[in-house]
């Protein structure tokens, strides 16, 4: 994504695309950063700011632009940050928890951007999580699709 020597992955503009939120681990930790995009190729990071205190994964924006959702590795959490990108300086609150996975994010899910989203509301999130634990019963999913076109 940048140009550096160090691993920045996953990618997420905000809903100005003014921001870019990314992981980085520049620091030795996988951490979500916020930068200003500057549309730019190579170019480096303008007003860069960490997001997440700790480690942290899967960025994601609400759909007004005021709040970033991010996984907290260490504390197996789903995190929300108040976020304020109005200006030339981007701001961020303090982390809230919003919920424990409990270890059930699958692994899978910890290594892809596709597998953990928020409606653009921020009211609903859908994550990949592992199976039930042993000695309890698997509860099947039903996905339909198209089902706009089959209630004609």
């Amino acid at each position: 994504m940048l140009d550096s020597e160090f691993d920045e992955f996953p990618a997420a503009f905000s809903p100005d695309g003014r921001w870019i939120a990314y992981v980085s681990n520049e620091t030795g930790d996988s951490a979500v950063y916020v930068s200003r995009f500057t549309g730019t190729p190579g170019a480096r990071p303008r007003g860069k700011v960490r997001v997440s205190p700790g480690p942290g994964l899967l960025p994601r924006w609400r759909g007004d632009g005021g709040e970033l959702f991010y996984y907290a590795a260490d504390e197996d959490a789903l995190m929300a940050v108040s976020v304020d990108g109005s200006g030339d300086v981007f701001q961020v609150g303090p982390p809230r928890q919003l919920f424990r996975f409990g270890g059930r994010l699958s692994g899978l899910a910890r290594s892809t951007d596709y597998v953990c989203d928020v409606t653009p509301d921020g009211e609903r999130i859908l994550a990949l999580l592992s199976g039930p634990d042993e000695g309890e019963g698997a509860e099947p999913i039903t996905v339909v699709s198209n089902w706009l076109g089959s209630a004609r």
